[in-house]
């Protein structure tokens, strides 16, 4: 038996709409902030339907800072019935992610079909792989959209084809057509990481004051730049954000080894040597490949970090960043996700 809305919000997947208001968010989300973060979205309200229209909405650009992981996720609530029954139809969702990693643009496309309700309606975005950090500075969503892609309109446009039974229950779905009330929608969700310094409670400014002495990336650089000790500042150059894995990664490049010197190189994932262990708060860091840990030759600022044999001297205490935990799937609770949406309208 042919479910009225069934017929409704599959024909009007075709061909078929009026678009009533159309939701969407952008800009920037704060850093730091829980899984489920919304980057930016989409919702569009059918409320009739009309031939040679197919429900869709765009979403504007939106960013977020030191994102861990991103989801795009596709609101399929009204079409789940029909998604099962008409093989190889569904949500499509496109989108470009851009980031800046080792100081170069990374514009990655990238799409999500959905096509069955045993489908996960979203997808996680991994960033080492799209663009090669795992933990970029910045990232924005662009051209975010979701489209039907739905065909029961031969139904309609070739009746003389259909027999008897078949004619009846076409007119039976034109019929439930002008009832039809649905939303399409996507969102980009994120989990974010919290910047912080590298540092320990000794050091000397080249004047000779006493000061709490930070790993530095001289100039605010990328990779190839040599990481110093210098007096902390609480700016750019000292902060860096720390992943599960032990990456102490800065402007979307990690922490590691040229020999025994510590430098900023190009993230690469299962690198050991850009894995630092810290033994406890204020302690020893590590490196994973080494087994020698992280030492400042001097107190005084200017002077690279290294690595040297691990012991017990003050210029081996480090305190780090919070490490992230592990990506965590968002929230993709209907209800959060497409109240946080509507919030922000």
């Amino acid at each position: 038996m042919w479910i009225f809305k069934k017929a409704a919000v599959s024909m009007a997947a075709v061909s078929l709409l009026a678009l009533g208001a159309v939701v969407g968010v952008g800009g920037s989300a704060l850093a730091a902030a829980g899984p489920g973060t919304l980057i930016t979205g989409c919702e569009a309200q059918v409320n009739t339907v009309a031939n040679g229209f197919e429900p869709n909405c765009e979403a504007i650009g939106g960013s977020i800072d030191n994102p861990t992981v991103i989801v795009v996720d596709v609101d399929t609530d009204d079409l789940g019935t029909l998604i099962d029954d008409q093989k190889g139809q569904g949500m499509d969702a496109s989108w470009t992610l851009s980031c800046v990693v080792n100081g170069t643009p990374v514009n990655v496309p990238g799409t999500y079909d959905v096509t069955s309700t045993s489908q996960a309606p979203f997808t996680i975005i991994n960033l080492q792989t799209a663009v090669g950090s795992p933990m970029p500075n910045r990232c924005s969503i662009e051209d975010l959209t979701v489209q039907t892609a739905l065909s029961l309109i031969p139904l309609i446009l070739r009746p003389s084809t259909l027999g008897e039974n078949a004619l009846r229950e076409n007119a039976l779905r034109q019929h439930a057509l002008g009832d039809s009330s649905f939303t399409v929608g996507v969102v980009a969700l994120a989990s974010t990481a919290l910047p912080g310094g590298i540092y320990q409670a000794e050091g000397t400014t080249k004047g000779g004051a006493r000061a709490v002495l930070c790993a530095d990336d001289t100039a605010n650089g990328n990779a190839g730049s040599k990481i110093q000790g210098f007096q902390c500042l609480n700016d750019l150059a000292d902060s860096f954000v720390r992943t599960s894995s032990g990456q102490l990664v800065h402007n979307g490049d990690c922490v590691g080894l040229s020999g025994s010197k510590v430098i900023l190189s190009t993230c690469t994932a299962g690198e050991t040597s850009q894995e630092w262990l810290p033994s406890a708060v204020g302690a020893r860091v590590r490196n994973r490949s080494t087994g020698t840990c992280l030492t400042a030759p001097s107190v005084m600022e200017g002077i690279q970090l290294t690595v040297t044999p691990c012991g017990n001297g003050a210029n081996q205490k480090w305190h780090l960043p919070a490490a992230s935990a592990a990506p965590v799937l968002p929230d993709l609770s209907s209800a959060s996700i497409w109240r946080a949406l509507r919030l922000r309208r």
